[in-house]
């Protein structure tokens, strides 16, 4: 029997910006995981990949410019939508990070570091390119085929070369090359790591990686089809003219590759292991970010612009709270917030000095209650009969409710909270006519975290007439990486009772700050969707921002925010009663302020 893949989902050009973005954060949390390992300066490393992940956007979209779309740019008209170039990517990334070196005056290493997050990151973006039906290959008849739907573009430009007859509902049989990168990109990651103590010179396991890459697509490219690269497709000399400039660059990559690894010998470099930051510079470097991104807002794909800002804002909010320890003192920095924002719950706060920690005696398990609300809107598109957008209305929303949990920590990095949340919901139009929704939900959830990963699981049940109505959806959730450094997250429905609208689905990283047990910060993507949710046929993206904060021992304050063009935000209150293990007391003399 002949096996094929078939595509057909309406939904591919969101799943096409979702692995892009999602690509985008797990690379780059492994790229910024192994710099703060090192002991890198946060704000420079972050900058340096902020500047990386700007450059290969750049590159990403250069290379595949005709003379017209040259042209068309120099002239300030923009620049053409002509597709992107995973080798353009690469080569911008590689001149982004060299060039934010040189500016910063940084010696320490950095293009090794990427050579393990380049691939992962090169992979994921194929899922999107396969789901997204861009890259495909050429027609074939083998089992492993895929086929796609009428509503991509390949089925369209099949259809329009009379390939296919127009009662035809799927495209030709094609090469899934974007599964043959995929794989590819896999075993250069392997191959990377049995060769980890083979190279000399630094840099040449990056190297390495792009000059593996540039031959396996060399060959990759006889299987590609080359109708959505335009001239770069056109043959010369029996192949094309996108094979001749890989091939250029192979024969020059393998010779740098050669030059370094032998005019150097193991143990030549002598690593400088300290590094003085220098504000000024950073600044100049970082403030070119929003200026590129205020000039190229129009040629710049939502996706772009959202992991542009989210890593901006990630930067200024370090700025922010550095200038921050800078102007006050370590005993007033957590005081001046509290005293603007939680006076009330801080009017008798006890001023602890520095001693020595020991654990607190309690029991190992215990109870908390919460409370939350919520409020914001987004968006609600109206279609026609033919399914093009009629309009778009904005909704308001509005949540609040209260939960119970019960926590067991056995352990410093073990922690299993089983919880259940009550809730209602109203959703309001300010347009006449319009349906309004009020629902009473409740959800019930167990959570567990380790020391390098953790997840959540449960569900959502509600209707508007009974609490137990017919929708029921999972709520899941994990992270993993270091809880008191730095750790990627996702989320399904895991705060939907917190934000509402905008905690759908969410991708994003997080610090502990050291102290993961009383303050954890979040900031990453959310997904806004229209009425439906899981039946959306339209999205809005957007940062958010999240955060848990301990208060007084007993309080832990979680503010949540999603920006965009859409607002919505939170805060919820938890209150832990009895004596819990995971909590530390001061010995020392206590003064009351």
């Amino acid at each position: 029997m002949k096996l094929t893949f078939i595509i057909t989902s309406p939904d591919h050009s969101f799943l096409y910006g979702l692995f892009y973005v999602m690509a985008f954060l797990v690379s780059s949390v492994i790229f910024i995981f192994v710099g703060l390992r090192k002991k890198y300066p946060i704000s420079t490393w972050l900058l340096i990949t902020l500047f990386g992940v700007l450059f290969f956007i750049i590159g990403n979209k250069l290379v595949t410019l005709n003379s017209a779309g040259w042209y068309q740019l120099l002239k300030g008209n923009g620049l053409p939508e002509t597709g992107r170039s995973i080798l353009g990517g690469i080569l911008g990334l590689v001149a982004g990070l060299i060039f934010a070196k040189r500016w910063l005056k940084f010696n320490l290493p950095v293009l090794d570091h990427l050579a393990y997050a380049l691939p992962v990151g090169m992979a994921i973006t194929r899922i999107g390119c396969l789901f997204g039906g861009c890259c495909y290959g050429t027609v074939t008849t083998l089992p492993w085929a895929v086929q796609y739907g009428n509503n991509f573009q390949v089925f369209q430009i099949q259809s329009a070369n009379l390939q296919i007859p127009g009662t035809s509902t799927l495209s030709l049989p094609m090469h899934p090359t974007q599964i043959y990168d995929l794989l590819f990109c896999l075993g250069i990651w392997l191959l990377i790591y049995l060769t980890r103590k083979t190279w000399k010179a630094t840099g040449s396991r990056l190297i390495f990686v792009i000059l593996c890459y540039v031959i396996f697509r060399f060959v990759n490219e006889f299987f590609r089809d080359s109708s959505m690269i335009g001239h770069m497709g056109e043959m010369y000399l029996g192949i094309k003219i996108i094979q001749w400039m890989i091939l250029c660059a192979a024969i020059t990559i393998a010779f740098l590759l050669f030059y370094r690894e032998t005019r150097f010998s193991r143990g030549s470099f002598q690593i400088k292991e300290t590094y003085q930051i220098n504000f000024y510079r950073e600044f100049q470097l970082f403030l070119a970010v929003p200026a590129f991104l205020t000039l190229t807002y129009n040629w710049l794909a939502p996706f772009e612009i959202l992991t542009l800002t989210f890593f901006t804002s990630l930067l200024l909010s370090i700025y922010f709270y550095n200038i921050y320890c800078q102007v006050f003192t370590t005993h007033l920095r957590r005081i001046i917030p509290l005293f603007f924002f939680f006076s009330l719950l801080t009017m008798s706060q006890i001023n602890i000095d520095n001693g020595k920690k020991v654990s607190a005696s309690g029991n190992k398990g215990w109870f908390s209650i919460s409370t939350f609300g919520s409020i914001g809107n987004y968006p609600d598109n109206h279609y026609d009969c033919n399914g093009t957008l009629k309009e778009t209305l904005k909704r308001n929303y509005s949540t609040f409710g209260a939960g119970v949990s019960y926590h067991y920590k056995p352990t410093d990095y073990r922690h299993l909270t089983i919880s259940t949340n009550l809730y209602s919901n109203t959703d309001q139009s300010n347009v006449p006519n319009e349906v309004n929704y009020e629902s009473t939900n409740i959800n019930f959830m167990a959570s567990y975290s380790g020391r390098y990963a953790g997840a959540t699981v449960g569900i959502s049940s509600g209707g508007s007439t009974s609490l137990f109505g017919s929708d029921v959806v999972p709520i899941i959730g994990g992270w993993a990486g270091e809880k008191e450094t730095i750790f990627a997250e996702a989320n399904l429905m895991n705060n939907y009772h917190l934000m509402g609208p905008p905690g759908l689905a969410q991708i994003g990283i997080g610090s502990g700050f050291g102290q993961a047990d009383k303050n954890v910060g979040r900031v990453g993507l959310s997904i806004m969707p229209n009425i439906g949710l899981f039946s959306a046929r339209s999205y809005t993206l957007g940062g958010y921002f999240a955060a848990n904060v301990l208060i007084k021992d007993r309080f832990t304050l979680k503010p949540s925010l999603f920006v965009g063009k859409y607002f919505g935000g939170s805060m919820g209150l938890e209150m832990h009663l009895g004596k819990d293990k995971w909590k530390s007391r001061t010995q020392s003399n206590n003064t009351h302020l």
